[in-house]
């Protein structure tokens, strides 16, 4: 219910949104066609302050490349390490419960074996 009164409310509004444009076209229209194109205005100044202030001036690919690749093996042998860690854990846990089966059926074969003797006892008396 809530997800279709957004959908209403972002189309509405997306209308809305292109109706105002639509509307507002013919004095944008008027405005650049009045207004007269200079040749040394504004845009070969913005050019110019843009190419002063440009951050990708000293921008090396191969940098760039190295750190994200260092990056990358970085994590990666971190989650080698981490999945490593885990096996040794898994391993450990089932070494420890084969141990535990083992001493399981040892006492109930020392059990079976006392019962058996006490038997003997009990048929020689």
């Amino acid at each position: 219910m809530i997800g279709i009164i957004s959908a209403v409310v972002f189309l509405l509004s997306f209308f809305g949104i292109v109706l105002i444009v639509l509307s507002k076209l013919p004095l944008l229209e008027d405005a650049f066609c009045q207004a007269p194109l200079e040749d040394g205005g504004v845009t070969p100044k913005i050019k110019n302050t843009l190419k002063k202030i440009n951050p990708l001036k000293n921008f090396s690919f191969e940098v760039f490349l190295h750190k994200v690749l260092s990056k990358t093996r970085i994590f990666t042998l971190r989650f080698e390490n981490k999945t490593y860690n885990w096996l040794q854990a898994l391993r450990q846990r089932s070494k420890n419960k084969i141990l535990e089966n083992d001493n399981y059926w040892r006492e109930l074969k020392e059990l079976k074996e006392s019962n058996n003797k006490k038997r003997q006892k009990r048929r020689k008396k």
